[in-house]
């Protein structure tokens, strides 16, 4: 007799499947296993619920990053809430972000930290 088959369900990145006891829970937990790994928030079930489950999956993707203290990441966003940049013109702060939001991508610069 072989073992019993998942839901066939296909999770979007960051968010983790456990079964304990017979009963399967649903996690966000986005940076699983790393160093950036943030906060672990239960998920509606996806059987029961799937316009809550993929509502909140949206509404998660959407929420911006925290970036750790002193990365580039953290760096770029102090730089959008200064005065100076609020003063600019509307044209040039939409210049400005394409460029910024390069360096606060996960997967390139955003999460780097300064090594002392």
């Amino acid at each position: 007799m072989g073992r019993k088959r998942s839901d066939d369900i296909r999770l979007p990145k960051g968010v983790e499947r456990t079964t304990a006891k017979g009963h399967t829970d649903y996690y966000w937990n986005p940076g699983r296993k790393t160093y950036r790994k943030g906060e672990r928030l239960r998920l509606p079930n996806p059987k029961s619920d799937p316009v809550g489950f993929w509502r909140e999956i949206e509404r998660r993707q959407r929420a911006k990053t925290a970036f750790a203290t002193g990365s580039v990441g953290e760096l770029v966003d102090l730089y959008r809430s200064d005065e100076a940049f609020q003063r600019l013109a509307d044209s040039t702060k939409a210049s400005y972000n394409v460029h910024l939001d390069r360096f606060c991508r996960a997967d390139a610069w955003g999460l780097c930290e300064p090594r002392i």
